[in-house]
């Protein structure tokens, strides 16, 4: 038979494991994703508009290799995710500055990149 201070330590165990998952950040469906993007360099500045100090195809270029890699991170964002991805490939359309690629942002594009950028913040970090 095993004694009350067994079934204690079990206990505090199985406790501390499920802070552990916790406080790892990320949801368990969402865990490859976080791992891939937070494996990047760009992982902070995945999802930031484009402000015109490069040129643009250099700025989006990188990204769409990246999103294009970890995919959306839920099927609920994947309408924000193509929305997002769309915006990047115009971008990287552009191959000099040009001022009118600041004008590909809209309230479309900047509505899907801050809910990505929610979840990312959210289940990643």
């Amino acid at each position: 038979m095993r004694s009350p201070r067994h079934f204690r330590r079990a206990a505090l165990i199985g406790a501390a494991a499920a802070s552990l998952l916790g406080l790892a950040g990320c949801a368990p469906a969402q865990a490859a994703y976080c791992a891939d993007i937070n494996a990047s360099r760009l992982s902070a500045v995945t999802y930031t508009s484009y402000i015109g100090d490069v040129p643009p195809a250099a700025w989006a270029e990188p990204r769409i290799e990246l999103l294009d890699a970890v995919g959306a991170p839920t099927d609920e964002l994947e309408s924000e995710h193509e929305t997002w991805l769309t915006y990047l490939h115009d971008l990287a359309g552009y191959g000099e500055l040009d001022p009118s690629a600041l004008k590909l942002s809209t309230g479309e594009v900047d509505a899907a990149r801050q809910a990505l950028f929610d979840n990312y913040v959210e289940a990643c970090l």
